[in-house]
């Protein structure tokens, strides 16, 4: 019974990481330059994050201000 269980969630972990993978990917954020990338993510000095298509993610401060209303 463990051994069968074990097997779908090793199917499930690795398919869903498989998909994660894709959506990052085709938002131009490749695996190879998401390792690391949090700290730059959550800088609020760094306004330009640049992915790896040499798009330029602007932060937004109206997602702040919907919360404040």
């Amino acid at each position: 019974m463990s051994l069968c269980w074990g097997q779908i969630g090793f199917l499930q972990v690795t398919a869903a990481f498989f998909t994660w993978v894709v959506v990052m990917g085709e938002n131009g954020f490749w695996p190879s330059r998401l390792i690391g990338i949090r700290k730059a993510w959550d800088a609020a000095a760094i306004n330009d994050l640049e992915d790896s298509y040499g798009q330029e993610w602007v932060r937004s401060t109206k997602r702040k201000l919907f919360f404040l209303n």
